[in-house]
């Protein structure tokens, strides 16, 4: 797992400075303290990186849950989107979907698949993005489908 550490931003006299959270007894962390930000560090490519974490544990501990499955992702060669990234077309990704099913499946199966993924981009076509396909509309389209058989 990739390592993203957390560490406390504090002002002091001579100016904000980086300190590790304090530990008990066992080795956990205490999130009791005086007021600060957090922040996250990591590496890459052998440089440390930092990032503001927020100012509450919940912040501190939901950023480096996410820091780390991006790192986590980009090992295994997944890219994490971003919705200031380009368009992602339903259109394209069902044509890449079929086109996996046909090398890989029996060619009953593909048709199926084409027959009722054709439906289902009829029925979410005001979403081109397929990003924005939620599991409310998959609900909706099988509700839909139950209802005209």
């Amino acid at each position: 797992m990739a390592r993203v550490n957390i560490t406390k931003q504090i002002k002091t006299s001579r100016g904000w400075r980086n300190v590790a959270l304090t530990r008990d007894g066992r080795g956990r962390v205490r999130w009791t303290g005086g007021a600060g930000r957090y922040i996250i560090e990591w590496r890459a490519n052998g440089e440390r990186l930092r990032q503001a974490a927020g100012t509450t544990p919940a912040e501190a501990l939901e950023t480096q849950k996410r820091k780390r499955l991006e790192l986590e992702a980009e090992k295994t060669g997944l890219r994490v989107f971003d919705e200031s990234e380009p368009k992602f077309p339903l259109a394209e990704s069902i044509a890449k979907f079929l086109q996996d099913i046909r090398t890989f499946r029996k060619p009953l199966t593909y048709q199926k698949y084409e027959c009722i993924l054709e439906l289902f981009a009829e029925h979410a076509a005001p979403k081109s993005d397929a990003r924005h396909i939620t599991p409310e509309d998959i609900k909706k389209f099988r509700l839909a489908e139950v209802q005209g058989l």
